[in-house]
């Protein structure tokens, strides 16, 4: 019983804590901004494209602004966005965010958020794989191999004109 006790009060004071830090440095917002642009362009490519989000001056404050008047529109299209959200699986990545977040608390969350973002993409789409990026990375492929005939033919192309006459 004494250490269920323990456990509990731990919990609380972790939960205290998370919630302090999420309060104070405005992640649930930019949380929910990112998931807003998603939704509302549903790149091919979702982590790159929350990248650049994060990337852009004025961020933040963007956020509030632009992102409150496309509220109504991504509730009209809430099952395409949860659908979308699945494909990618977003809730995952998130999820590992969040934890890496609350494990070490950084001063500036939006930092850290694009290092994160950069740093476990690969890592991510390897372990998770989600069907949205074996779409993406597949048509990345084809025209990796469409370069790679084009340049194929005309390098033989250049040499068979660099080839003396008979």
């Amino acid at each position: 019983p004494n250490v269920k006790k323990k456990d509990d009060a731990a919990r609380g004071d972790f939960e205290t804590r998370a919630k302090s830090y999420f309060d104070e440095r405005n992640v649930v917002p930019m949380l929910n901004a990112l998931l807003m642009e998603l939704f509302l362009h549903q790149p091919d490519d979702p982590i790159d494209h929350m990248l650049k989000f994060l990337l852009r001056p004025n961020t933040l404050q963007e956020l509030s602004e632009e992102h409150a008047s496309s509220a109504a529109k991504v509730q009209e299209y809430a099952e395409e966005a949860v659908q979308y959200a699945n494909r990618f699986k977003l809730p995952q990545l998130f999820d590992e965010l969040l934890a890496k977040l609350l494990e070490q608390m950084p001063e500036d969350v939006l930092r850290f958020a694009v290092s994160y973002l950069r740093w476990h993409k690969n890592d991510f789409i390897v372990r998770q794989q989600p069907t949205g990026y074996r779409a993406y990375q597949a048509g990345k492929d084809q025209q990796s191999r469409a370069k790679s005939v084009d340049a194929a033919s005309s390098s033989s192309n250049a040499l068979v004109e660099d080839s003396p006459a008979e």
